[in-house]
């Protein structure tokens, strides 16, 4: 009985073609999970327009930052004097680094949102003098210190993020020593409304405060019955108004006056910079608390 004889190259063909198939499959795949490693990443997300980067450097960048830990609130770490081989981005979540006194108090010097580097110093100074702590669940990955300093240098901006972080820390300066609680109070929403525009965590001038008056006076230089003397008349005047864990700007231009507020040393390079002109939706029932205790 006479076999049939298969075409040349059949059966191997179509293995080949399915073999190919599925390679383009699964390079498909891998480019899909690359772009949405990118555009979840709001260390990348702050970053692109901040520095210019086009989709292959931002696809880099968001490779660096594969090490990821989940830490709960209140926890250090990055430790002051402790040679590090690793910088850390806050991917998600509220931080702050801090200085603790001679006299056992702590004075927090930067507050940490996400999309920010937790410990820029360290990229060129391999021991800080500063701690690093959790102040809300936090997301955090770890960087290789040399890969992400040669990244920054290849894009010639290592220089522009030190001098942006110099900028703020004046600004803090001259809240602590020459505005009065009530502005130092209005600054400070008026940076965290521009602060967390940028990043998509905030919008109709309202956005998550998440902090205690003990930890905005800890940042303020303030007692917490300053911090909540002040809220209340804030809030009495119908310029900010306080929703459990949710601060809304009631009066925007009013409480840029009371700050006299500019935006220009957060350096807000392609992102929004302005408060928003549209009147709020209706708000939720309020708590009556100015922030929590």
């Amino acid at each position: 009985m006479a076999h049939q004889r298969s075409a040349p190259g059949g059966t191997c063909g179509a293995k080949r073609t399915y073999l190919k198939m599925q390679g383009d499959t699964n390079s498909s795949e891998a480019t899909v999970a690359a772009v949405k490693r990118r555009d979840d990443n709001l260390f990348v997300q702050r970053m692109a327009p901040l520095l210019g980067l086009d989709g292959q450097a931002q696809a880099r960048l968001a490779s660096l930052c594969g090490s990821v830990q989940l830490l709960d609130a209140d926890r250090e770490f990055v430790h002051a004097h402790e040679p590090v081989e690793h910088v850390h981005i806050l991917l998600e979540g509220w931080a702050c680094r801090y200085k603790i006194l001679a006299d056992d108090r702590r004075q927090m010097t930067v507050l940490l949102l996400p999309g920010d580097i937790c410990d820029l110093d360290r990229l060129y100074v391999a021991m800080g003098s500063r701690v690093v702590i959790t102040l809300t669940a936090c997301k955090i990955a770890s960087v290789s210190r040399d890969m992400l300093r040669n990244f920054l240098d290849e894009q010639g901006a290592s220089g522009k993020l030190a001098a942006i972080e110099n900028a703020a820390l004046e600004e803090r300066i001259a809240s602590l020593g020459g505005r009065t609680a009530r502005k130092r109070i209005a600054h400070l929403f008026c940076e965290l409304q521009q602060r967390l525009t940028r990043i998509g965590l905030a919008r109709d001038n309202r956005y998550r405060l998440p902090l205690t008056q003990k930890q905005l006076g800890d940042l303020l230089g303030m007692t917490a019955v300053h911090v909540n003397r002040v809220l209340k008349e804030l809030r009495a005047e119908g310029v900010v108004e306080k929703y459990r864990d949710e601060l809304v700007i009631l009066d925007p231009e009013v409480l840029r006056n009371i700050a006299g507020f500019t935006p220009a040393f957060l350096h807000l390079d392609g992102a929004a910079s302005t408060f928003s002109p549209e009147a709020l939706s209706a708000s939720p029932q309020a708590d009556g608390a100015a922030v929590r205790g």
